[in-house]
């Protein structure tokens, strides 16, 4: 299967966050049931320093080997711009908007590409 990895500082060995893929069985319209679905989340004293967009960068080439026919997806609230950059800069396309949990999301999909398909 797949999970999350950790993200840890080479030198000090601290955690500064996580990043990987999940199936939350979100009850959510459109559903991403059967999708990888991507997520991350950065400590706050640790943003701003390209460590999202190295830990994505990592976590979809390892999904892109081991799943490459299976769609990436990934939800982000609408003033979350800095994640909303990772995931236009690793390929994400918006398609849908709605609410989750009582608060609007948009919803991203990076589909395979034809060679990987």
């Amino acid at each position: 299967g797949f999970g999350f990895f950790a993200i840890q500082d080479k030198q000090s060995g601290a955690f500064i966050g996580e990043a990987g893929f999940h199936e939350a069985h979100r009850q959510i319209t459109p559903s991403l049931e059967g999708t990888m679905e991507r997520g991350w989340a950065i400590l706050p004293k640790n943003h701003g320093r390209v460590l999202a967009t190295e830990a994505v960068t990592a976590a979809l080439a390892w999904a892109d080997r081991q799943f490459p026919v299976l769609r990436k997806t990934c939800i982000i609230e609408p003033g979350n711009q800095a994640s909303i950059n990772v995931a236009l800069k690793h390929g994400f396309k918006e398609f849908w908007r709605t609410t989750y949990n009582g608060r609007p999301m948009v919803m991203f999909e990076r589909r395979p590409k034809r060679s990987e398909a």
